[in-house]
């Protein structure tokens, strides 16, 4: 082993023996020296050396050829000991054309800091080695680690990599032959390339992130177990495509070879729409922990590819741009999506705007900002958590297109929804096993159905605010639990579809108005108590339907009788079949359509006034015509203003008073 030095004196050749201090070229056995010389160093072709040293003020072409460095310095004469490459500070890589490939069987260090240039290509290839970066290091092109490792040890040495970089060989076997260790350190992968991903994880490499910031154009793990990746803690910036595959992320292997390591994948892709392969379906490693969509816009977005599953385990956050999934695409966050751009569009649609999914979609929570959109699945979405550092479920300022599907809201936790009129809802489901409440905001509005279990009688579902209102256009089933009921009684008006009260199940109503106005899907009822308990609050019920109806329940406060059209009746009866009582503890108000009761031998029982003031005789009636044989008691005056009192001959009817000011007693 000898030190060669480069002394120039014939040439710039690096071939030429001439210009070495030994007057021979130097070999795979020798520690090599720029020196400060008037002629620069010009590599010939591919050489081998021991170790390889640029002095400052030292030059050295790379020629487009590779130098392989198969060793270290030892530290005698110039050199230094343990470094295998050491560009001072001072020295010079001419042009963009030097390749080195290390060899070293043993750890060993590398020195990277010319003033002027850089490597354009670095590549480790031996298994035994163990490459330091002893500075902040940039390569013009490519970085390739076939075999060994390479580090920017515990000092978190940046480094920059402008083209390609491949770690393992892509030829399988084990993980961990070639590995690419972060630390700390703030690492750049193919920043912009387009031509390939920025980053590579080939079968045999591994990929430890550490904690710092990291910037890749496109990621892909191999299809191999033999590939591993540990992402960063930091975040990962993605801001390229590999154009011709149109993926900026590919990692689609099953086994336990993906760690997110909670860091956060940011996909930057100004320019671009791409798509992303994370298959998450039956293989729960291959999560995001925190995604951020950060596009530049509507006209851009970033979808999944194969797969049905994107799954985040923590934060999903768009602040520009879409992300759309596909219609065979679920998609799975663990904590908190917030769609929200200042100043832009954000949008997550599920599915394509033509092509609605009817996959699941689960978070956390979700937030809707004011220039934010969420299309929601045909599905159901779930939301089973509260906001971080809140506690809201849902916060709607922006656009929520339901698509007719369901919100299904399971938190082991006390839930809020909050919407905008811009943000209506088709189906709510309340499913909750633990001692919990939902609140629902007053302007939120419901127009498929709200389905209530609420695990027990003592949880509720209720206005954020005694006055709010909760509107539902469909059905209302409360199956266990309690539909409204506050520290004090709401006093906000209600409207719902249909009403079924399930056995165990309570409404314990607005001391305003409840508004039913359409029979309860595939039954004939508006209102159906199966059990339950109805606690009325001194409230009135106002049956406003468009049918011949039914309502089963034994006692109300206030009763409104208002059919959209006035020759039909909404038909009472008691709970527990014939022979029961039906009692209206105030007043009953008949404006259009008929009051009368289901069975005839059922005695009913108004405690207040009977009020019958429709636009004719025939469209408001208190109309008994099945054949009543029970009692009827109006404890209170009974006024026609204008409308019918009908009874049959065979029921006996008790009266406090009677007025008609204008209409048929019958």
């Amino acid at each position: 082993m000898a030190i060669v030095t480069w002394d120039g004196s014939s040439s710039t050749d690096y071939g030429t023996a001439a210009n070495w201090d030994t007057g021979s070229v130097p070999t795979s056995s020798d520690d090599v020296i720029i020196a400060n010389v008037s002629n620069d160093c010009v590599l010939d072709g591919s050489r081998s050396v021991n170790s390889f040293t640029v002095l400052s003020g030292g030059d050295f072409n790379g020629n487009t050829e590779t130098l392989t460095v198969v060793g270290e310095a030892d530290g005698s004469g110039a050199t230094t000991n343990g470094y295998a490459v050491k560009f001072e500070t001072g020295s010079e890589v001419v042009g963009t054309t030097t390749g080195i490939t290390i060899t070293t069987p043993a750890a060993t260090n590398v020195l990277m800091q010319p003033t002027t240039g850089n490597v354009r290509d670095l590549t480790i290839n031996h298994a035994s080695a163990v490459v330091n970066i002893r500075n902040n290091t940039t390569l013009s092109r490519n970085l390739t680690i076939t075999a060994g490792e390479l580090t920017t040890t515990s000092d978190s040495y940046a480094l920059t990599v402008t083209g390609i970089t491949t770690i393992g060989d892509g030829t399988g076997g084990t993980p961990d032959e070639a590995t690419l260790t972060c630390n700390g350190s703030t690492c750049s992968f193919g920043s912009g390339v387009t031509a390939d991903f920025g980053l590579k994880v080939r079968a045999n490499g591994t990929f430890v992130g550490g904690t710092g910031t990291h910037t890749a154009g496109g990621f892909n793990m191999d299809q191999n177990a033999a590939a591993k990746a540990t992402m960063t803690s930091g975040v990962m910036t993605i801001n390229s495509e590999k154009t011709s595959a149109n993926k900026a992320w590919r990692v689609e292997y099953g086994g336990d070879t993906f760690d997110n390591n909670n860091g956060t994948v940011k996909f930057q892709l100004n320019g671009f729409d791409t798509r992303m392969s994370m298959r998450g379906a039956s293989h729960a490693n291959n999560a995001f922990h925190n995604l951020i969509i950060d596009g530049d816009g509507d006209t851009r977005q970033i979808s999944p590819d194969n797969g049905n599953k994107i799954k985040v385990d923590n934060d999903l956050t768009i602040t520009r741009g879409k992300l759309v999934m596909g219609i065979n695409h679920e998609l799975e966050v663990g904590g908190d999506v917030v769609i929200d751009d200042a100043s832009d569009t954000a949008e997550l649609e599920m599915g394509s705007s033509s092509n609605i999914s009817p996959k699941a979609a689960t978070f956390g929570s979700l937030t809707i900002g004011n220039d934010g959109t969420y299309k929601a699945t045909s599905g159901t979405t779930t939301i089973t958590g509260i906001e971080s550092g809140a506690s809201r479920s849902v916060l709607n300022s922006g656009t929520l297109t339901h698509n007719s599907g369901t919100f299904l809201f399971n938190g082991a936790m006390d839930q809020k929804v909050s919407t905008n009129s811009t943000g209506r809802f088709n189906n709510i489901t309340l499913n909750k096993s633990n001692n919990d409440f939902v609140f629902i905001d007053s302007s939120t509005t419901v127009e498929g159905n709200l389905d209530i279990t609420m695990g027990d009688n003592t949880r509720q579902c209720r206005p954020s605010a005694t006055s709010g209102a909760i509107t539902v256009t469909g059905d209302v089933i409360v199956r266990e639990g309690i539909l409204l009921r506050a520290a004090n009684d709401c006093t906000g008006a209600m409207s719902f579809g249909g009403l079924k009260l399930e056995s165990g199940s309570i409404y314990a109503a607005t001391s305003a108005t409840t508004t039913i106005t359409n029979r309860l899907t595939g039954e004939s009822h508006l209102w159906k108590n199966d059990g339950g308990t109805f606690n009325h609050n001194n409230g009135t019920v106002k049956f406003n339907d468009n049918d011949h109806s039914a309502v089963k329940e034994n006692t109300f406060y206030n009763v409104e009788v208002e059919s959209n059209l006035g020759d039909y009746a909404v038909s009472f009866e008691a709970q527990g079949g014939g022979g029961n009582a039906f009692t209206i503890l105030n007043n009953l108000t008949i404006t259009r359509g008929d009051f009368e009761l289901a069975n005839a031998d059922d005695t009913c029982d108004i405690h207040g006034q009977t009020i019958i003031n429709g636009s004719s005789n025939s469209a408001a009636r208190f109309n008994n015509d099945k054949n009543q044989t029970a009692t009827i008691t109006h404890h209170g005056l009974v006024t026609i203003i204008q409308g019918t009192y009908h009874v049959e001959d065979g029921a006996t009817v008790n009266m406090a008073g009677i007025r008609n000011v204008g209409g048929l007693v019958d």
